[in-house]
């Protein structure tokens, strides 16, 4: 019970600091270190981002992604922010939310709580961003799929991009939103590539005609 206790303090004190960054709209510098190489010196910052890690096994943390002059933070529950990076290594980044319609087009519960189901990945590419997560098909049936929007820093309207017909029911009671993939990454002729994991069945991968455990351009 006292490490319960011990726990819930630690979450308590995170979401008082995280509200005080929103309402501040600012993190300030948490420290400074330098790490040495064989050839180099490396100044390393660190600053307080306005969300709750998770815990271990469950929902990602955060993605980041960059344009030419700003940097596009997510959760994986999927709140987006935005700062600039002319600010990194200021004792102050100011910190601005992006609104988004998110909330709208993906309605599963575990999305938003503390659960493996989430955002996976986070790209910004020619003037949009786009975001993979755990896509809830059916009952217990998850795919990996897309969605994109403009780039817009006041506000993200999202719509479906990319998904599978493909659906993979849960069984033996794994968890299906692990084991998924999702990464993207810039390919030529205007194409993205992007990694299909297997969702806890392992036979798929072996399948010419399977999405699952495939890398695809898009």
């Amino acid at each position: 019970k006292i490490r319960q206790l011990e726990k819930k303090n630690l979450e308590l004190a995170d979401k008082i600091d995280n509200l005080t960054i929103l309402s501040n709209g600012s993190t300030s510098l948490l420290e400074t270190k330098k790490i040495k190489s064989e050839k180099n010196i490396y100044e390393i910052n660190t600053y307080k981002l306005p969300f709750l890690g998770q815990p271990p096994g469950q929902k990602p943390g955060a993605y980041l992604a960059q344009t030419e002059d700003k940097v596009v933070v997510v959760s994986g529950k999927g709140e987006f922010f935005s700062f600039k990076k002319e600010e990194l290594g200021l004792n102050n980044i100011n910190i601005k939310k992006i609104n988004s319609n998110i909330k709208s087009l993906i309605l599963e519960n575990d999305f938003y709580a503390d659960r493996s189901s989430s955002i996976k990945d986070l790209l910004i590419l020619n003037n949009k961003i786009y975001f993979s997560y755990s896509d809830k098909r059916s009952q217990e049936c998850y795919n990996t799929s897309i969605i994109s929007s403009d780039l817009n820093f006041e506000n993200l309207e999202f719509s479906k991009f990319f998904s599978s017909d493909e659906c993979i029911p849960n069984k033996r009671n794994k968890t299906s939103t692990l084991h998924v993939g999702g990464k993207m990454l810039p390919f030529k002729n205007e194409k993205i590539l992007f990694t299909i994991g297997d969702n806890h069945v392992r036979s798929t991968p072996q399948k010419k005609n399977s999405m699952y455990g495939k890398i695809i351009s898009i």
